[in-house]
């Protein structure tokens, strides 16, 4: 018998999102370190990524930043970086028990509305190499990639990818 792709029934509930406020910033930052560290990352190397990957409280609410709740509970979130040009996706991440249920797709939809409705016509995304699967085959292309060595991977890298809005 093999186990159900969905053991939590997350497909079952609806899916809503909306914008971050401050009071979600230490629940999105826990999202965020539990997707990381579902990769197999070290207790240590994420200490190191830390400023990385949480949210201020402030760019949380003047940054464009959505946040996916499925019966109250946040199930992931995004995060635009609107001072750099094209935007920069700064921060992508779902819930590990919520992976391959749609949650990632829904977020980077929405993002991609909100920057060509502020008239960009891409998204830059500096992608960790176990999302850029994900990002590519919601039509991110790779445009290079930059050399992000670790402990016991030399020659890991991050693939530079571009994903062009409606504005494209």
């Amino acid at each position: 018998m093999t186990a159900p792709l969905d053991p939590e029934g997350f497909a079952q509930r609806q899916l809503h999102l909306r914008q971050a406020t401050a009071a979600d910033v230490p629940r999105i930052n826990k999202v965020a370190v539990l997707s990381k560290a579902f990769w197999g990352y070290s207790p240590e190397q994420l200490a190191l990524w830390r400023d990385d990957l949480v949210v201020d409280p402030k760019t949380a609410i003047e940054w464009p930043t959505v946040v996916a709740e499925s019966d109250g509970q946040i199930s992931g979130f995004a995060q635009l970086d609107p001072t750099r040009n094209p935007w920069d996706l700064a921060r992508l991440f779902v819930e590990p028990g919520a992976h391959r249920q749609g949650v990632g797709r829904s977020l980077l939809t929405w993002i991609q509305g909100l920057a060509a409705e502020a008239g960009q016509a891409e998204i830059s995304i500096d992608s960790d190499p176990h999302a850029a699967a994900f990002y590519i085959a919601c039509g991110a292309t790779v445009q290079g990639i930059v050399a992000a060595p670790l402990p016991g991977e030399p020659h890991r890298t991050r693939p530079q990818l571009l994903l062009r809005t409606k504005v494209a």
